[in-house]
């Protein structure tokens, strides 16, 4: 009697002891199939809204259908492997808690997450009588698991999708790991770059101050500098390197040496340095005057503009010292225009040389990109020759003129086929018909009849010799009669 109240005492110090711990212990009896309550923890009774009016209820009447067949499910595999099972979920608790803690936007975690430990117990004859199910809340783990999950995922986002090569290096620079980039950057595979030195796929040239540059970054500085190596093809690359420390611990156990492909920004300024050589090579030997000029301030001038304006240097000088003032206001319009994007026709002004000549000027204008900045070039084509053969051609003709409309004798310029181009003011006089009822006509059409074959014949043969001719034949008169006539053409 004595023994059996010294084991009930000890069962009530026990199960009293089971309330001052945190995690939840359920004491289950097996009746068959169903499991029964027999001793809940206090932890275990708050979570379930367990009373001691409960000893006896199955599983299936105090928790939702969907959890106690999950726990159910765990309870037979324990009696069934004769041996613990440890399980997690979160669904124990969901009829309690129905919260959830956001995690990336994404991925969502449970409130309250549980690891379950079920124990069964044997009695001497090898049946199951009880169950022991100590439940513990592991939500700051799974959320530190998960957390964890969340950032190997973002790293390996970044390795496999970066446009940037990333190496691993270790504290010896050898080659731990690289990205998919590296091979695109490189033409070098994964296998050939894995546990090698980082600088044995640059050029020796460059491998002295790479090495600096890594071991400074063992220090703990992130470093950053330009190499160039060559592509597995043998085509040069033009790259940046940053190097950033990998910190484990507070130690410094390796660094990340990411690689950016310059190559083809470089290839571009390379060209573009070449093609502003070339243009400036064909604008220096071109036979026009070219200037360049910002707000009126000339900024580059070529060599023909500046032997037409008889100057060695215009570089930073006023446009407008050069051009005549009756232009000035007509200029500051076209440029205003043409700042605006309007349209700007070619047109012709006066400019002054240091010597006082002045050269009357074909101008043409256009916006360009001039380092980068937006500028004027304008082209000069110096007519003043031709402008001053033009005056003397004018002059000529009133000369001609003065001369053909005061002779007697008839004056006609045609076409090769007998088109009148020009009648003199005679044709009046001598033929009866005003000068321009001719012009436009075909002379031919006023000869005789007996006379125009012969006249067909002489004017074939002078084309084809290219001489002169004088013919006699008789032309119609405005009064209705035929007059001979003595032509030289």
């Amino acid at each position: 009697m004595k023994v059996d109240q010294t084991l009930q005492s000890n069962a009530s110090i026990l199960l009293r002891t089971f309330d001052k711990i945190s995690d939840y212990v359920f004491f289950m009896e097996v009746d068959g199939s169903a499991y029964r309550y027999v001793f809940v923890n206090e932890p275990g009774k708050r979570a379930i809204n367990w009373s001691d009016a409960d000893v006896g209820k199955t599983i299936d009447e105090l928790v939702p259908i969907e959890t106690a067949t999950l726990i159910t499910q765990y309870y037979d595999e324990a009696i069934r492997t004769k041996k613990s099972v440890v399980y997690e979920d979160y669904r124990l608790a969901d009829s309690f808690y129905t919260d959830t803690v956001e995690a990336d936007d994404v991925l969502t975690l449970p409130l309250h997450y549980f690891e379950s430990e079920v124990t069964p117990i044997f009695n001497d004859e090898g049946n199951c009588t009880h169950i022991v199910s100590v439940v513990r809340e592991v939500t700051e783990r799974k959320r530190r698991e998960l957390e964890l999950s969340i950032l190997k995922d973002h790293h390996e986002s970044l390795r496999r999708y970066s446009p940037h090569g990333i190496f691993v290096l270790d504290h010896h620079l050898n080659i731990k790991s690289v990205n998919p980039a590296v091979t695109v950057i490189t033409g070098h595979t994964e296998q050939d770059m894995l546990h090698q030195p980082f600088l044995h796929w640059l050029p020796e040239s460059e491998r002295s101050r790479v090495r600096k540059g890594l071991q400074f970054t063992l220090s703990g500085i992130p470093h950053k500098y330009s190499i160039y190596a060559e592509h597995q093809s043998g085509e040069r690359l033009d790259l940046t390197v940053l190097n950033i420390p990998i910190e484990v611990g507070g130690n410094i156990t390796g660094l990340f040496a990411i690689i950016i492909d310059l190559t083809p920004e470089k290839n571009a300024e390379r060209a573009t340095v070449e093609s502003e050589r070339r243009y400036r090579q064909l604008i220096e030997t071109i036979p026009e005057g070219i200037i360049v000029h910002q707000e009126g301030q000339i900024i580059y001038a070529n060599a023909m503009a500046l032997a037409t304006i008889g100057e060695t240097y215009l570089e930073n000088e006023s446009i407008f010292s050069f051009i005549a003032e009756e232009y000035h206001q007509s200029t500051r319009q076209r440029l205003a225009s043409l700042e605006l994007g309007g349209p700007v026709q070619d047109t012709e002004m006066v400019i002054m040389t240091p010597s006082g000549d002045k050269l009357q000027m074909d101008i043409s204008s256009l916006l360009i990109d001039y380092e980068g900045e937006t500028a004027v070039l304008t082209i000069l084509r110096d007519v003043t020759e031709k402008r001053e053969m033009e005056q003397a051609l004018r002059q000529s003709e009133l000369q001609y003129r003065l001369i053909t409309e005061n002779m007697s004798d008839l004056v006609c310029i045609l076409e090769r086929d007998g088109t009148v181009r020009y009648a003199s003011p005679s044709h009046r006089t001598v033929l009866g018909f005003a000068a321009g009822y001719y012009e436009g006509k075909n002379t031919l059409d006023y000869i005789h009849p007996d006379d125009i074959q012969i006249v067909r014949e002489q004017l074939k043969e002078m084309k084809e010799e290219d001489i002169s001719l004088t013919l006699e034949f008789r032309h119609f008169h405005a009064d209705q009669r035929w007059i001979w006539l003595e032509t030289k053409i």
